[in-house]
C-alpha cells in the first residue's frame, strides 16, 4: 500500500516544458547580479539591492586612495582593534618547567609541574612530567625556567621546542 501511494504522488507532479523552464531561467537570471559579492548593503542611499563597491570599508571609506605605508600601518585602518585580536602570549598547548638536564646534544630535560586538588582531602597533590625538549643553539642551562611548545616529532621522545628562557638560573 506504501508503494501505491507514493507512486501516485509521482504522477501528480507536473513536468516543466522546455519553454516553461527557460522562461523560469529568463526571470530568475535578470533578477542575479553578477558583480554582487555578496557583502553588506550600503546604508542609506544606494537603494535595495546596490552593495558596496570592494574598495571601500564598511564604513565607507576607500583605501584604494591609501598609500602602502598608510595600509601596513593598523592604527590608520578604522576599526582594525575592534576585528583583528592581538596575538595570544601564550601559544596553544605551550607548557612551562624547568630544565633538569642539558647533558644531551641540542636536548634538554624539562619538568612540568601541574596540580591537581584530591577532592577526598581538599589538598594539592603535585604531579611531575618530564619532557625532552630541542634546543637548537644550547643555550638553556641547569635550572632556567623555560616555555617550551609542541612541535611535530622530532625523535622517539623529542616532540617540544625551547621558545623562550623565561628566567635563568641565579636572576629574580
Amino acid at each position: 500500500s506504501f508503494s501505491a501511494a507514493t507512486d501516485d504522488s509521482r504522477e501528480k507532479k507536473k513536468k516543466l516544458t522546455q519553454a516553461e523552464v527557460a522562461a523560469l531561467a529568463a526571470v530568475y537570471d535578470e533578477d542575479y547580479d553578477y558583480d554582487d559579492d555578496g557583502g553588506p548593503l550600503l546604508p542609506g542611499g544606494g537603494g535595495a539591492g546596490r552593495r558596496r563597491s570592494s574598495n571601500l570599508s564598511p564604513i565607507g571609506e576607500d583605501f584604494s586612495k591609501m598609500t602602502n605605508e598608510e595600509l601596513a600601518d593598523t592604527s590608520t585602518i578604522p576599526g582594525w582593534d575592534l576585528i583583528h585580536c592581538p596575538p595570544r602570549k601564550k601559544v596553544k598547548g605551550a607548557l612551562v618547567g624547568k630544565v633538569v638536564s642539558d647533558k644531551m646534544a641540542k636536548t634538554v630535560n624539562v619538568a612540568v609541574d601541574r596540580y591537581r586538588i584530591v577532592p577526598k582531602y581538599r589538598k594539592r597533590r603535585k604531579y611531575t612530567k618530564k619532557f625532552m625538549a630541542h634546543d637548537e643553539k644550547e643555550v638553556c642551562n641547569l635550572g632556567d625556567v623555560v616555555m617550551i611548545v609542541p612541535c611535530q616529532r622530532i625523535s622517539k621522545n623529542k616532540h617540544f621546542m625551547v621558545r623562550e628562557i623565561i628566567r635563568a638560573k641565579g636572576t629574580l
